[in-house]
């Protein structure tokens, strides 16, 4: 029995597979990134709490406010200099 076209049995695949394991491998490839990022902020605010500057503003200086802190433990900056950031106003 002669494979079929979607199923040649020589490794290749049909071109919406293809597409599909693409999409499937850049997801991935995203989670590991954000991840990544991820541990290097705890690392980050690790590394201000031995220095004892957790919860200072990197930007600005200001105290961050406990409610960001418990909402994001590695936040390096107050809501305003987050905000200039995010809007690429800094």
């Amino acid at each position: 029995v002669a494979a079929g076209a979607e199923d040649r049995g020589d490794g290749h695949h049909h071109p919406a597979e293809v597409a599909t394991d693409m999409d499937e491998r850049e997801r991935e490839l995203h989670e590991q990134l954000r991840w990544r990022e991820r541990a290097e902020a705890l690392q980050a605010a690790e590394q201000a709490m031995s220095e004892g500057t957790y919860g200072i503003c990197v930007d600005c200086g200001a105290e961050i406010s406990a409610g960001r802190l418990r909402i994001k433990p590695d936040a390096a900056r107050c809501v305003d200099c987050q905000r200039q950031v995010e809007r690429g106003t800094t």
